[in-house]
């Protein structure tokens, strides 16, 4: 079996024909594979994964923690379990309206029943935020996460939608 290593680096000179050359762009840090043709693919799996509060709308002072298709108001009630090691980024909340004046709507990722640094927060005149930062990274057995969506105590009443992605 044949051992080789990913470095991080500039992009490649074009390999022979019938090869690929297999590297890491400084830029992201993911695997890519640059094929005869001189063509860049990313290797990496990467999945969205999308949801909403759900009815009724969020409430001035309301949490509601949200995973794939379950909403409720108790955590354990909606983790959802990790199959395989991943990195979770790039979270993105969208409300159906403005938080109103001095309010927020916050969303945060959880890791195994705890915040973690990936969070964005809508504030008023806006009706989108996004974390585009910060990561997670999941182990392969035992962890879970969800998204934690909490509405200021005298926010408007709203729908919130999310986004994220799931590395792999």
């Amino acid at each position: 079996m044949a051992e080789f290593q990913i470095k991080t680096g500039a992009a490649p000179t074009t390999p022979p024909a019938g090869y690929v050359t297999i590297f890491a762009k400084a830029t992201d840090k993911l695997p890519y594979i640059k094929d005869e043709a001189g063509r860049e693919h990313l290797v990496a799996n990467i999945q969205m994964i999308t949801g909403n509060s759900g009815t009724p709308q969020l409430v001035a002072g309301q949490t509601r923690y949200l995973s794939l298709g379950v909403i409720d108001t108790e955590e354990v009630n909606v983790w959802a379990p990790v199959t395989r090691a991943c990195t979770i980024k790039n979270l993105r909340i969208v409300s159906g309206t403005s938080p109103g004046a001095g309010q927020t709507y916050t969303a945060t990722l959880r890791k195994t029943l705890a915040n973690t640094a990936v969070t964005c927060q809508i504030v008023a005149g806006s009706n989108e935020a996004s974390d585009t930062t910060h990561s997670q990274a999941f182990a392969a057995v035992g962890d879970r996460w969800d998204i934690l969506v909490a509405a200021s105590s005298s926010a408007n009443p709203t729908a919130i939608s999310f986004a994220l992605e799931i590395h792999t």
